[in-house]
């Protein structure tokens, strides 16, 4: 694909900072790819300072789940097992190896041009300056944040309720000028629902932007949301390898939720024989239906589990 034909890319901050969940290195090695296309990445101060903002508490929240018990409390009876004086050797030994990971994580935080390689990557990125970095020195830098003022006080998308920030706003702003002033499309990558709808891993740009983004870049050009950078990736004409996407994978797919325990202790109480989905009858039909269509087995399983309990008592 040639340069002109690219869509614009902006990859919003919370795919940044996923990149600390990453489990190996082939998760960083995608966020290596978008050097290949700088050319067509829109980049501002915003996301770079709202990434520097949060990085070093995604880390230390990490440090926090790094926890081994002091010992495995057993009957006095067992102590002396060769099994459980071995296991608690082990479990030493762990806390050793995870005393020296978070000591390299601490040096993540306290030095993360030397230590961090997420950090080392992003950096690189937005210090690339092109016509589509919005930066200080940028002469448009007022402009787009006198339309983001606007934007955010007549509650224009993207926002949250909640916002009380307008840097969703300056970012939008930003790229409709970059689409508008460059004839190109826009792919935006983004797990967070500020640009839209997410429902079962498939991602819709909210009707406003759409119809916002039409009106004022171009009825030919087409604007995209995405939760996977591989996607948007693949727009841009970049190739990436199978382990890259499978590794991707696993940063984007929701972690299990249960209902809450007010819905299930209702269901349980008004409907004490339960069935899965799919066997009852048109006539009476199972009000789990809509739940389980949203949710997978282990939800089930978990849920027959904490309704038979709730029987026996």
């Amino acid at each position: 694909m040639r340069h002109k034909e690219r869509p614009l890319l902006f990859v919003d901050t919370n795919i940044l900072l996923d990149f600390y969940r990453a489990a190996s290195e082939k998760q960083l090695s995608l966020l290596r790819r978008l050097h290949e296309v700088t050319d067509s990445l829109i980049t501002t101060d915003q996301v770079l300072m709202e990434f520097c903002k949060n990085r070093q508490k995604v880390i230390g929240d990490y440090i926090g789940t790094l926890r081994v018990p002091d010992s495995i409390p057993l009957p006095g009876v067992l102590s002396e097992l060769r099994t459980m004086r071995t296991l608690n050797a082990d479990l030493k030994r762990a806390r050793q190896k995870l005393g020296s990971l978070e000591n390299r994580l601490l040096k993540m935080i306290e030095a993360p041009s030397n230590h961090d390689p997420v950090f080392q990557e992003v950096l690189r990125l937005f210090g690339t300056s092109t016509n589509l970095s919005l930066s200080r020195s940028n002469p448009a830098r007022n402009r787009i944040r006198r339309l983001a003022r606007k934007r955010f006080t007549l509650g224009y998308p993207p926002r949250k309720d909640s916002d009380t920030s307008m840097g969703d706003a300056i970012n939008w702003e930003w790229m409709i000028h970059c689409a508008t002033s460059n004839k190109r499309g826009l792919v935006i990558v983004s797990r967070d629902t500020d640009y839209g709808c997410i429902r079962k891993g498939e991602t819709v740009i909210n009707d406003w932007l759409r119809i916002e983004f039409r009106e004022r870049v171009s009825k030919r050009r087409r604007i995209t949301l995405t939760s996977s950078l591989s996607s948007a990736l693949k727009q841009m004409s970049v190739q990436t390898t199978s382990k890259e996407r499978q590794a991707e994978s696993q940063l984007v797919a929701p972690p299990l939720t249960l209902p809450s325990a007010a819905f299930l202790q209702k269901l349980a109480i008004g409907f004490p024989t339960l069935q899965p989905t799919g066997t009852e009858s048109s006539a009476s039909p199972n009000p789990l239906r809509q739940y389980m269509e949203s949710a997978n087995s282990r939800v089930w399983e978990e849920f027959i589990a904490w309704a038979e309990a709730h029987k026996k008592k």
